[in-house]
């Protein structure tokens, strides 16, 4: 069993996040932003598997953050072939010119693309295998989307795939910031909202302890109740394996409907509960059960919620 570490930390966290959102200081970068994003567990919660995929991507080492650049040569190499091999690309036997197109297009992402990390570009060109990003690409003669390379893996190659995934990456990043726009940034309005979610909470035990079934809860409100009663120091989630395979199941529903696409599906029954989006899943059937466990106990010894919650 793994236990899910919550940070205590998290309502300073949101507030943080808040005002670089709402009030950026100068010189702030986006990745800054992004990353702070990053570890509040509701950024992820309205978007889908793709579009988590794309965002976490995003909050990885830049290209502009590798200090050296024979380091960051040791990384990109072996992606460029990847990709090579990915869209059909005959590698030079001559070694020479293999090492000079690599060097070459390094150069251009390091001045143009620095911004991106190598999870991104990885992800750009198996996002355009898929036709993910069709929709951003330039046409052909035929009206359809450009994704070929015609043998020339190049800097022009990269630039088409990489500014139709930056295109799509802005639409994920929209998303994400419209989603968190509504975080409270002053001590006020932070308490505001705490305390619209203690009164969910509070409501939310007396409909469970009085009607015996436990209140429809959104993502977003069930890790909230959870998270203040684990700072409370009533729970702390722990998955099983239960968790694990009713999320398993989830997610084969999503395959079997092709809301999860061919190709994620295929890296999800290869990997199984070790995949990222089935361990998402089961977080959140553990910590479901675990709220229903702390009501139940707090029934069972006539605890009052309200001596712990004021509302």
């Amino acid at each position: 069993m793994n236990e899910i570490i919550i940070s205590k930390n998290l309502p300073e966290m949101r507030k943080n996040a808040a005002l670089m959102v709402q009030k950026p200081k100068a010189g702030q970068k986006a990745i800054e932003v992004r990353r702070a994003l990053a570890e509040l567990p509701e950024t992820l919660s309205g978007l889908s598997e793709q579009e988590r995929e794309i965002f976490s991507a995003s909050v990885k080492k830049q290209i502009g953050e590798y200090d050296n650049a024979l380091e960051l040569a040791a990384y990109i190499k072996p992606l460029f072939k990847y990709i090579a091999k990915d869209v059909g690309y005959n590698i030079p036997s001559r070694e020479e010119e293999w090492q000079y197109i690599q060097t070459r297009i390094l150069d251009v992402l390091r001045k143009y693309f620095a911004k991106f990390t190598l999870n991104d570009i990885k992800l750009a060109f198996e996002l355009t295998a898929l036709g993910e990003l069709d929709v951003f690409l330039p046409k052909n003669k035929d009206g359809k989307a450009d994704r070929g390379h015609y043998q020339n893996f190049n800097a022009e190659y990269f630039a088409k795939i990489l500014h139709a995934y930056q295109e799509k990456q802005g639409c994920v990043f929209e998303k994400v910031f419209k989603n968190t726009s509504t975080i409270a940034i002053a001590d006020n309005s932070a308490k505001v909202a705490q305390k619209k979610f203690q009164k969910l909470l509070v409501y939310a035990f007396y409909h469970y302890k009085y009607r015996g079934y436990m209140l429809d809860l959104s993502a977003p409100q069930q890790i909230m109740l959870y998270n203040i009663l684990h700072n409370l120091g009533f729970i702390t989630a722990v998955l099983s394996d239960d968790d694990l395979k009713r999320s398993m199941a989830e997610v084969r529903k999503q395959i079997a409907m092709n809301i999860i696409k061919p190709f994620q599906a295929g890296i999800i029954k290869a990997r199984g509960v070790e995949h990222d989006a089935v361990k998402a899943g089961a977080v959140k059937f553990s910590q479901y059960r675990a709220i229903i466990e702390c009501f139940d106990w707090m029934v069972k010894e006539e605890i009052q919620i309200t001596d712990y919650i004021l509302v």
